[in-house]
């Protein structure tokens, strides 16, 4: 290519011929365009052909005409085409220079009527365009407040509104013929699939991204208004209430939107909280969180957004939301969503939330004793009411009541661990996964002296002596970050 510097004008040429060219040369001819604009040195010289002349520029002009073509189902226009523009404009976008020039060019007005399409064929196109008007977003304040201006953001919730809908009433459907079916029993990862496409997963976290780059524009101190404050909640709550079925990048998407919100502008809390959005949220976390490492890391900082108000904080109290990282810690089926560090972005949240939420340290310091007491039970230890009299009760469950229960569900735990190999490594992976967490929030004095006041040093030291140890416990990693966690108290 370096002997030939026509080659893009060329290639350019072949786009500006029109009809006289064969379609599929002139799809080539884009990817080509595309694979030279993915050599970052090469890059400016394709853009700077391709949007001479702004609006009236080559590829300005052509994806004007695909957009008009396809949501006019006129047909001069073919979907390998189309795709093929928004590829090249994808790659132009992922550069600074890119998005300002193809802004200037008016890309940003020329996409939006791809939102309004609800053509099942199109929804690749779609994704495309909304990726790419993230991208605007992402790389470009000035696009951002375009965006909204030119009613972008409406539309996005409206589509949002729209896939939420649709997704809602095939999810009941389907729930109610499993309830009939006599095979109604399946896992979430199975009904996941089933329920939500994967191409309509990746609009819909492609429109919630675009949702939280959209109202978070440089510059706009607007409150909630329009659809943002009646059909977006509602979107949201659906999503909380459906958890199961949307998936938990979907859910963790949704979370932060709402975090978002809150963020930008605490006083809009009372419009989030009749529309049932938090109630939503702190339901869904309560009932059984997604074994998915986004869901479960979304949830600190969703209950920090939420203890701005005094009202959400009085809701994450009463809910007890933090019990649900005791089953989080001590459950097999999370412990593919705790891997790598998830733990310990867990525990930075959690130090933030009860930092920012003083109230909630000390039920947060009772979640991790109780993650502590159940590791023991799970390790062969003996139950709470043969060995403990000062259970703590955080859940405010009655004594005999909350035990019996943990029993029950003690047994079903090593039940399913099988063999002595198995429950070795699930209790290894309990251990380690915990301590790890409160390593990190040990960084704090007034979480570690809460932690020692507590007692829960004590519950720690048990660790080690737990019948279901592997007996080369103490030569292992985990044993050496459970002696560093120790460590931390001495800075305290």
């Amino acid at each position: 290519f370096v002997n030939e510097p026509e080659f893009v004008n060329e290639l350019v040429s072949l786009l500006q011929s029109g009809d006289e060219v064969p379609e599929d040369i002139r799809v080539y001819a884009i990817r080509a365009l595309a694979a030279q604009a993915q050599d970052r040195p090469r890059q400016s010289n394709v853009l700077n052909v391709v949007s001479a002349g702004g609006h009236r520029g080559v590829l300005p002009s052509l994806v004007q005409k695909a957009v008009a073509s396809l949501t006019n189902e006129s047909g001069t226009c073919s979907i390998p085409f189309a795709e093929a523009l928004l590829f090249l404009v994808t790659v132009l976008v992922s550069s600074s220079a890119g998005c300002a020039a193809l802004r200037e060019a008016g890309l940003i007005p020329t996409l939006l009527p791809l939102l309004k399409d609800t053509s099942p064929h199109h929804i690749d196109l779609v994704i495309s365009a909304v990726h790419i008007l993230e991208a605007f977003m992402d790389y470009s304040n000035p696009a951002g407040n375009l965006f909204r201006d030119l009613g972008g953001l409406d539309d996005t919730i409206t589509r949002l509104q729209y896939e939420v809908t649709h997704i809602e009433h095939r999810a009941k459907d389907e729930h109610g013929e499993m309830e009939v079916s006599d095979s109604n029993i399946m896992d979430c990862s199975s009904q996941q699939e089933i329920l939500v496409p994967y191409r309509h997963r990746l609009l819909l976290k492609a429109l919630l991204r675009a949702i939280a780059l959209g109202t978070y524009a440089s510059g706009n101190t607007t409150r909630l208004h329009g659809s943002e404050e009646s059909a977006l909640p509602a979107c949201l709550c659906t999503i909380f209430r459906h958890a199961k079925d949307f998936g938990g990048g979907v859910f963790s998407l949704a979370a932060s939107v709402m975090s978002d919100l809150i963020n930008k502008d605490p006083t809009c809390f009372p419009t989030l909280h009749a529309a049932g959005l938090p109630t939503a949220f702190l339901d869904a976390i309560t009932a059984d969180v997604l074994p998915s490492s986004d869901a479960v890391g979304c949830i600190p900082h969703a209950l920090d957004a939420l203890c701005l108000n005094h009202a959400g904080l009085q809701a994450v109290l009463d809910s007890k939301a933090l019990e649900c990282f005791v089953k989080i810690f001590t459950s097999r089926f999370y412990l593919k969503a705790l891997s790598g560090d998830t733990p310990a972005a867990i525990a930075s949240g959690l130090d933030e939330l009860m930092r920012h939420a003083p109230p909630l340290r000390g039920p947060g310091v009772d979640a991790c004793i109780n993650i502590l007491k159940r590791i023991r039970m799970i390790g062969g230890a003996d139950t709470p009411d043969t060995e403990d009299s000062d259970v703590p009760t955080p859940m405010d469950m009655d004594s005999g009541q909350q035990i019996s229960s943990l029993k029950e569900e003690i047994k079903t735990i090593q039940n399913d661990l099988g063999d002595d190999a198995i429950s070795e490594a699930f209790l290894l992976e309990c251990i380690n996964n915990s301590i790890q967490m409160l390593e990190t929030m040990f960084q704090t004095a007034d979480t570690c002296r809460a932690f020692i006041e507590k007692k829960g040093i004590e519950d720690l030291i048990k660790l080690y002596s737990l019948p279901r140890l592997p007996i080369s416990f103490g030569g292992t990693s985990t044993a050496y970050n459970l002696f560093l966690t120790f460590r931390s108290f001495s800075s305290h």
